[in-house]
């Protein structure tokens, strides 16, 4: 019989501890079950990684195995374990305390009623599970359209995953990008959930974006003519009324997110005093005060 290293097996030191051990054989059995798993001789790394974790899991086959190497574990195996080293016709399922959906993959791809089992000659087929993630877009991807590289979690634990994404043009905070077959098991869809980031002008509200614009006493007073930045990088001219209150709101027709009909860019406009910067402007505003005695405080 061959002497096989069980510490080899799941990539531990001989000191590894009970917890340390049922980790590894998480860990493993996750890459290797034949069910989910990619690699060419995952049948077989799943049948060792089983064999190591029934015999390291358990203090008194572990004592005999350190001793006398595998023929000394095999004399201590149960025969109602559900897993023998020294049978034919042997299963690769998951090892005695453990379901394998359940308690390795969180019930991922598990069907209603079945079980988790895997036998050679009959693979239990992966069920399809969409996925969901979220991105983080800018007020220009949806503006412009975009394709860009993002990193997806894998939610099997796996290493992130980078693909490429076609932002459409008009696509709104909360929509979601559904990439066919996407998922981690290669079956399911692939949900994203788009977010906007932050933007040091623009707030969207569905498709219209919302920019507060400072206005100057006077020209909220007089009147006047301002320029207006856009999403698109451009800007326009926009006429503010005489009279004008702080907080006062204009629309720009199909300035907002591409659509059919466009989206508007919304302006609010708020009075903003500047300060005194010398006698001269200190004495002008003294001057306002007596002249237009103007009570702002009507309770």
């Amino acid at each position: 019989m061959e002497n096989k290293n069980f510490y080899d097996i799941l990539e531990l030191g001989h000191s590894a501890s009970q917890d340390e051990i049922k980790s590894a054989y998480r860990r493993l059995a996750r890459r290797y079950h034949p069910d989910v798993s990619k690699e060419p001789n995952a049948e077989e790394r799943f049948k060792e990684v089983n064999e190591a974790y029934e015999t390291l899991r358990d203090p008194e086959r572990r004592s005999y195995y350190d001793q006398f190497g595998t023929a000394g574990a095999t004399q201590t195996n149960d025969p109602q374990s559900g897993f023998g080293f020294g049978r034919s016709g042997f299963e690769t399922r998951s090892a005695p305390g453990f379901d394998f959906w359940d308690d390795i993959l969180g019930g991922m791809g598990k069907n209603a009623g079945g079980g988790a089992e895997y036998r050679p000659g009959h693979t239990k087929k992966s069920q399809p599970r969409n996925e969901t993630a979220d991105i983080d877009i800018t007020v220009e991807d949806s503006i412009h359209g975009r394709t860009k590289r993002i990193m997806i979690p894998d939610v099997s634990g796996q290493t992130p995953r980078s693909i490429n994404v076609k932002i459409p043009k008009g696509i709104t905070d909360g929509s979601r990008i559904r990439l066919a077959k996407q998922a981690s098991n290669g079956l399911g869809d692939l949900l994203l959930r788009i977010h906007f980031m932050a933007h040091h002008l623009f707030k969207p509200m569905e498709r219209d974006l919302y920019i507060t614009v400072p206005i100057a006493p006077w020209e909220a007073a007089l009147g006047a003519s301002i320029q207006i930045p856009t999403a698109d990088g451009t800007k326009v001219e926009m006429k503010i009324p005489s009279g004008t209150p702080s907080e006062k709101q204009f629309r720009l027709r199909g300035r907002g997110l591409p659509a059919s009909p466009p989206g508007d860019q919304i302006v609010v406009v708020r009075i903003a005093a500047p300060p005194p910067r010398n006698d001269e402007e200190r004495e002008l505003y003294q001057r306002m005060a007596e002249t237009m005695n103007f009570d702002l405080r009507q309770y």
